[in-house]
């Protein structure tokens, strides 16, 4: 039933998949259609697909209705008794058993079958098992951050806990979108395209142990997807839904493969005789769909601003450049590691850091975190000419700051417990120390290829040795990736010296400043860092304001939350922090769509470059403490 890592299965079509078996299964996915179309699923031919060229001329997913919602502004969640009907039409489809049938016959199946029976062979059964359930215990738990993002919207604009809890849903996706798709020009676009992509919360966060909120059911869900099957159409809008509805059986096939793999006798006979333990590109496969992550860029690539990417089955095209491949894949491997504790301990077995650690150990870890961020800044410096690498980029950063921000990942909050720990886990997880962390960011490099990982599971990424010393030209590096995150397009020499000094400045204190108190206070040096990238990319009046009023603040306040707070365990925690926090960088998101589009994009770009800086180039990084300090533990824990 697998199918081999290397052959040439195309991950956006579920025939290639092997996810569209049957007259039964076909007959109930082409059921569903957003507007008046009756067109049957669009096969892609993968092999002719990947060596097409030619981007898409025309947008073929569009508004025709305009949306009621405002996002932090409504007092209620609009629906559409249309858009209502046709979600729940695709709740049932997704639970036929045609459908159901045939997501479990698929490869995909076989392949989180293989996986489940590696890990619970290598990893489970072991010390490693252990120490990941150990970690995990002290650490804060996902789920449940539903309470306070309603609490904080009925402060704001909600009428009823009803109406805050569909915005809460509604805004989730949106504000992803909004972050990694920066160039929309009308703010309708990312928000329906966010209310389409809701019904796929409908199967995934409800009734599990890292729903949003236990008490939500169903109609939350639908209620935040109406505007979005009401108000859009296209070609694009009806092979979302279809993939919706095979992503939310996929989703329930998975949970029953991964139970059953605890009755297979004789584990390692089995992956034996099933064809090995699975590559990284074939576990990439499944994982692509347990996150409907092909449909979630669907349903914005084919939208009028992104069009141009895409080939002509509204797929992202990488025009052959694989440091694009690698950051159309980030989100998934951004996601991978503030879940990885989560989803070790509750069976989401699909993370590719849970099977690099199963297969080689933690020394698979070491230098993931920096890895991951070293993928904006290759893309960014690639000169191969293909169009798409300042949009890859994007998509990578605003990633960073969904998963480092967002209330649901606990990110903070997660190196916060950690560092209420018992000595060993508190000083694994711990900051590096001053005069080495810039060093370790300048010097992590990643390999030639499209994965993190080789087909044995050996990382494809190198890095400094972990005493060396950070150098001024160190510095100097990381403070041009800096530069290239915060501005596009043709710079002002000038205004770009400008920002290079700038993050020079505030990279080095990063580097030397051993006192926590004496981290935070760079706080200033960042907000002026960004002002400083105002200056030179923003010369509308209005823009400029907004960016000083709402967005500066916000980047003194992560920084010192979101990235240093958690080492002080002393500190406690205002209520709702993460949700205010998080409410107010997307509110002002949201408003500078309201700017003239080119400033508005300027500013989104300039917030984008200076936050992700300061999480992943300040030698900092949350993420990269998360795998380095899990690494740590393993290694520890070998001898």
């Amino acid at each position: 039933m697998r199918v081999d890592g290397n052959s040439p299965v195309d991950v956006w079509d579920p025939y290639s998949c092997g996810l569209m078996r049957g007259d039964g299964c076909e007959e109930q996915v082409n059921s569903l259609s957003v507007g008046p179309t009756d067109t049957p699923y669009l096969r892609r031919n993968a092999a002719q697909a990947s060596r097409d060229p030619q981007p898409r001329t025309g947008a073929t997913l569009y508004k025709v209705i305009e949306s009621a919602y405002v996002p932090y502004e409504s007092a209620t969640m609009p629906t559409s008794p249309a858009g209502n009907s046709l979600g729940d039409k695709t709740l049932k489809v997704s639970f036929a058993p045609p459908v159901f049938a045939s997501t479990t016959l698929s490869p995909l199946s076989a392949t989180t079958m293989v996986a489940s029976a590696v890990i619970r062979d290598r990893l489970a059964t072991g010390t490693g098992g252990r120490l990941l359930d150990k970690i995990d215990a002290q650490s804060t738990y996902k789920g449940g951050e539903g309470k306070g993002l309603v609490d904080e919207y009925l402060v704001r604009n909600a009428a009823t806990a009803d109406a805050a809890a569909s915005m809460a849903v509604r805004d989730f996706w949106a504000f992803w979108y909004r972050a990694c798709f920066p160039r929309c020009m009308d703010w309708r676009i990312p928000d329906l395209a966010s209310s389409l992509m809701c019904m796929s919360l409908a199967i995934d966060y409800v009734g599990v142990p890292d729903s949003f909120e236990q008490s939500w059911l169903t109609d939350a869900y639908v209620h935040a997807s109406s505007e979005g099957l009401a108000c859009l159409q296209g070609e694009q809008a009806t092979q979302t839904l279809r993939e919706i509805a095979l992503f939310n059986s996929f989703t329930k096939t998975k949970e029953a493969v991964v139970d059953a793999s605890a009755s297979i006798p004789g584990l390692k006979a089995f992956v034996e005789a099933s064809g090995g333990i699975p590559t990284p590109v074939e576990l990439e496969r499944a994982r692509w769909w347990d996150a409907c992550y092909g449909t979630l860029l669907r349903v914005i690539i084919t939208t009028q601003d992104y069009h141009h990417l895409t080939h002509a089955d509204g797929t992202w095209n990488a025009f052959g450049c694989d440091k694009i491949l690698r950051a159309v894949s980030q989100p998934i491997r951004c996601n991978d590691i503030p879940d990885m504790l989560f989803d070790y301990t509750h069976k989401e077995w699909l993370n590719e850091q849970i099977m690099a650690v199963a297969v080689n150990g933690g020394r698979a870890l070491t230098g993931y975190g920096n890895a991951v961020a070293r993928i904006t800044d290759t893309v960014l410096a690639c000169d191969c000419g293909a169009p798409g690498h300042e949009e890859g980029a994007e998509l990578a950063m605003g990633t960073v700051l969904f998963e480092g921000i967002h209330p649901r990942y606990r990110l903070r909050r997660m190196l916060k417990g950690l560092a209420c720990a018992e000595p060993s886990i508190k000083d694994a997880y711990a900051i590096r120390p001053a005069g080495t962390r810039i060093k370790t960011v300048a010097d992590t490099v990643l390999l030639p290829g499209d994965q993190m990982y080789a087909p044995d599971w050996t990382p494809l990424w190198t890095q400094a040795p972990a005493s060396t010393r950070t150098t001024r030209k160190d510095i100097e590096k990381v403070a041009r990736w800096v530069v290239k995150r915060s501005l596009s397009g043709p710079r002002d020499y000038a205004g770009a010296a400008a920002c290079q000094a700038a993050a020079e400045t505030v990279l080095a204190d990063c580097d030397r400043l051993i006192d926590v108190a004496a981290l935070r206070g760079l706080d200033e040096a960042w907000m002026h860092l960004f002002d400083t990238v105002i200056d030179a990319s923003v010369t509308d009046a209005a823009a400029r304001e907004q960016a000083m009023r709402e967005w500066r603040p916000v980047v003194g306040r992560i920084w010192q939350e979101d990235v240093v707070n958690a080492e002080n365990p002393s500190v406690g925690d205002p209520e709702y922090i993460d949700e205010r926090i998080f409410m107010d960088m997307d509110t002002a998101f949201q408003r500078s769509f309201y700017q003239p589009s080119p400033e508005g994009f300027a500013v989104r770009r300039a917030f984008l470059g200076v936050v992700t800086s300061l999480f992943e180039l300040s030698g900092l990084n949350p993420f990269a403490r998360m795998t380095d300090g899990t690494a740590k533990l393993f290694a520890a824990d070998s001898r």
